[in-house]
């Protein structure tokens, strides 16, 4: 069991699920199991067709276990702290929902995705807000209108994780621009620590970096 013993981590050395070294482990054991009857080992009983398939399918267990951690990190609610933009040909930069955006990005363990985002400098327009919704846009003129969508972004779905190519994919079924309403938004994504994810995309030759805050 020689090969087993020089698997063991050194002293000290945490030991988690899905780990490099419990994969390791599980290779090394497995292995010493087959060599067992040519080593003289009997008093282990083992079907070499079960090492062989439990080896087999250990990488795609680590895979999912893998998977599963990622997405995890999602889980939450989430606060606009910035949202800029750069146009790539000129270098321009924009702030579409302004300098001091409000925003909250939601994911949930069901894998639902809910998404709001806004420029606190709208004008005020709409009239009296008991007037409703309906009653509002309806008597809206077209730059009451540019007003309203101009700074506000919203959708909600549901969403999937890329893991290798470090990829959110939010599935829409409801979206305030309503040619999106059925599509698959996918934005690059990477966390800077625990609390806070900065989400990455290119559109219209202009590429967007949003900075969320855990809450």
């Amino acid at each position: 069991m020689a090969l087993f013993a020089s698997s063991l981590p050194s002293e000290g050395t945490e030991m988690k699920r899905g780990s490099p070294w419990t994969t390791h482990l599980a290779f090394a054991l497995a292995i010493a199991l087959l060599a067992a009857p040519v080593a003289g080992y009997h008093e282990v009983p083992m079907n070499r067709r079960s090492v062989v398939s439990t080896l087999a399918l250990a990488p795609f267990a680590y895979a999912a276990t893998s998977a599963a951690a990622e997405r995890k990190k999602f889980i939450g609610v989430w606060k606009l702290v910035s949202g800029v933009s750069k146009d790539e040909v000129t270098g321009e930069v924009r702030y579409p929902w302004g300098k001091n955006p409000v925003g909250r990005l939601s994911y949930d363990e069901a894998g639902r995705v809910f998404a709001q985002l806004m420029d606190p400098g709208r004008r005020s327009v709409g009239g009296m807000s008991n007037r409703g919704a309906a009653a509002a846009i309806s008597a809206a003129s077209a730059d009451d209108m540019r007003e309203m969508l101009t700074g506000f972004n919203a959708y909600f779905g549901t969403f999937d994780i890329d893991e290798p190519s470090r990829t959110v994919i939010h599935h829409l079924q409801s979206a305030l621009i309503p040619s999106w309403v059925g599509t698959d938004q996918r934005r690059k994504y990477e966390f800077s620590g625990r609390d806070r994810l900065i989400i990455l995309n290119t559109a219209s030759q202009a590429s967007y970096r949003l900075v969320w805050q855990r809450e």
